[in-house]
């Protein structure tokens, strides 16, 4: 840059515009690395904040809150790592755990669907449905058979 601006001033200008041009993508690169690992680091939080309070009446808002986050970063964040919503994550959760008390026989329906978060039994059908393909009565007689 020294001897460029030795040469021809206005060359020396140039110069130090691509340096401050290199400069500012690399200070840009490194933010987004800083926030990248902020935003891995939230996300890990926020599925295992979920994976324990499952079955409690949870609300994006409050886990959001919880995190001290705004919930539309919370709802930015799982999709950019989990390609799903926060919603769609709390809910795959829950229906991944009733199917597994689903297993239990002693266990009735109803309580299946209130231990794993989803008081309202027929949204807790309707979306089980959804995920399975069966109904969850359905589901337990096929795994009782395996």
């Amino acid at each position: 840059m020294h001897r460029a601006g030795k040469k021809n001033e206005a060359r020396g200008y140039d110069v130090t515009g691509y340096f401050l041009l290199v400069m500012s993508r690399l200070v840009k690169e490194a933010k987004g690395s800083i926030d990248e690992r902020h935003g891995e680091y939230y996300i890990k939080r926020a599925k295992k904040f979920i994976e324990d309070h499952y079955n409690d009446p949870l609300s994006i808002a409050g886990i959001a809150e919880h995190l001290r986050l705004d919930r539309t970063y919370l709802y930015r964040l799982f999709m950019k790592y989990e390609n799903i919503s926060p919603s769609e994550y709390l809910l795959d959760v829950r229906l991944k755990t009733a199917a597994r008390m689903l297993e239990n026989q002693e266990l009735s329906i109803r309580e299946v669907a209130i231990n794993s978060g989803l008081c309202n039994i027929s949204y807790f059908y309707k979306r089980f449905t959804e995920k399975y393909g069966m109904s969850p009565k359905n589901y337990r007689e096929a795994k009782k058979k395996l």
